[in-house]
């Protein structure tokens, strides 16, 4: 039986998660506030939707992708 090394990605540091989490925000209230601005049309709120699709999908991979990153990370502890 070969053995298998587990290295896991290195995690992203405090400044970064914090300027993608205040990047994040704000670009989202542009968005809003841009909605409001521009006449209000039904290809917007197509826009819209589809963003808010694209991050629930991404959203639920992320969450899956992480799970099995967890199982594996336990199984290589167990094995020592």
């Amino acid at each position: 039986m070969t053995s298998v090394r587990f290295d896991p990605l290195r995690p992203a540091s405090r400044r970064r998660l914090i300027a993608g989490i205040a990047i994040g925000t704000l670009a989202w209230l542009v968005a809003a506030a841009l909605l409001k601005l521009v006449s209000y049309t039904w290809v917007i709120v197509q826009g819209v939707a589809v963003t808010l699709g694209a991050f629930l999908i991404s959203v639920i991979v992320l969450t899956v992708l992480r799970q099995g990153r967890i199982r594996q990370e336990r199984r290589y502890v167990d094995r020592r």
